[in-house]
């Protein structure tokens, strides 16, 4: 009986470690579909860049710097983001995000330290942003 637990609790444990490094993987993958250039649906002159996890972002002469974390595997796909300067620097903003096609992406966002993430895209009382990826 003994044998039995502690194979048990070994299948469970690199079970839950493969599905851990799947969703890693899944997250690196999303993360690589970022980088780059992307700039507002509706107004070129609002653009947001990817270096990695970091992010700029350029809107109306304020410029944001943060990081955005990526969450692929959930539905709808989840983003958490830290911002590190500008006005809003030291909060955290929380959303989801649809991809239209290969180059759009659609963000619905809480405002800027509220911790209620929306259920679905263009939810109302949240802040909704279409991005295009810059072509170079």
């Amino acid at each position: 009986m003994k044998y039995i637990t502690i194979w048990t609790s070994l299948l469970l444990l690199a079970t839950l470690s493969a599905t851990w490094a799947d969703e890693k993987d899944e997250a690196r993958k999303e993360l690589e579909k970022f980088q780059g250039e992307w700039k507002l649906s509706e107004d070129d002159t609002i653009t947001l860049k990817f270096t990695g996890e970091e992010y700029e972002f350029h809107a109306m002469g304020v410029i944001e710097k943060g990081k955005m974390k990526f969450r692929p595997g959930t539905n709808p796909r989840q983003v958490d983001i830290d911002i590190t300067s500008g006005p809003d620097a030291g909060k955290k903003q929380v959303g989801i995000y649809t991809w239209k096609n290969d180059t759009t992406v659609q963000f619905t966002l809480a405002e800027a330290g509220k911790d209620k993430r929306p259920e679905k895209p263009d939810e109302e009382g949240y802040i909704t942003l279409e991005f295009e990826k810059v072509k170079k």
